[in-house]
């Protein structure tokens, strides 16, 4: 599988942990993960290599970096920095893919991705989960300007089809969006994302592949029927995605999940042995 990461300097910690977990989900296969990024020192990109080594030995790591002018103006906050914005243009980023799943580093993947790697696109550009209900799509739709309705996706998990984005994606018309729309941004990337591409993604189901503490409370109210609980995420769900600001490393966490982040974190010690993690 290829896989696509985005990061800077300041969360490779937690893209280490979410790497380990990704090589623990798929024992006896080889998988290539292409991390871009604009700033990040050459000692800490080597750190990563060599920790990956010890506990993911197979993943290759392939260095991607970017040009973060291409971004320039575009909005971004601490929460949300410049990197965000390489995942939209990742079918010129990876020319010679045709598929790559990409993957936020808040995440702990559980069980195998294969079945959502290999997806049938068909004429679909994405594929990705929508946590959000009819009333706020709607509001989200006003305030992009989406002509024709769609999904309002999370990005932290997306199948690209980038065979088929490097025909029909213009980088002008991005730049040219996030331009025009630039005071109306929340979640800059997916809001981007959203807005021009909403009527060719595909939704695949959030509790399997973008399960996050909101999502996991909504459905065990909306459903009670459904038995979800921690032992059917155990069972069920492929990936866990501590999005937002409640996340386990941050202290004050609200909710279930985190116990599956912090297993991750001991069996990545376990596997390292005395050698020490990268610094946070």
């Amino acid at each position: 599988m290829d896989i696509l990461v985005t990061c800077n300097r300041g969360y490779l910690l937690q893209l280490s942990r979410m790497l380990f977990s990704l090589s623990a989900a798929h024992p006896g296969e080889n998988l290539r993960v292409f991390l871009a990024y604009e700033e990040i020192p050459r000692e800490h990109l080597e750190q990563l290599e060599e920790l990956l080594k010890a506990c993911a030995p197979r993943i290759r790591l392939e260095r991607l970096a970017v040009d973060g002018n291409l971004f320039a103006g575009a909005p971004v906050t601490q929460r949300y920095p410049k990197e965000m914005y390489f995942r939209i243009l990742a079918a010129f980023l990876l020319p010679g893919l045709q598929r790559v799943l990409y993957l936020d580093p808040d995440i702990v993947v559980l069980h195998s991705l294969k079945e959502l790697y290999e997806l049938d696109l068909g004429g679909d550009l994405l594929a990705a989960c929508t946590h959000i209900r009819a009333p706020l799509k709607h509001l989200n739709e006003a305030r992009l300007g989406v002509r024709i309705p769609g999904p309002y996706i999370n990005s932290g998990v997306m199948l690209m089809n980038l065979e088929l984005l490097r025909q029909r994606q213009q980088p002008r018309e991005i730049f040219q969006y996030i331009q025009r729309h630039t005071r109306q941004l929340m979640l800059p990337d997916q809001d981007v994302l959203s807005g021009l591409y909403s009527q060719a993604i595909r939704c695949v189901d959030p509790i399997v592949y973008n399960l996050s503490e909101r999502i996991y409370r909504l459905e065990r109210l909306r459903h009670p029927q459904r038995r979800l609980d921690r032992d059917w995420v155990a069972q069920n769900t492929a990936i866990l995605h501590y999005c937002g600001r409640n996340k386990p490393w941050c202290g004050h966490y609200f909710g279930e999940l985190d116990s599956f982040y912090w297993e991750n974190v001991r069996r990545m010690r376990d596997c390292l042995g005395t050698r020490e993690e990268l610094p946070e």
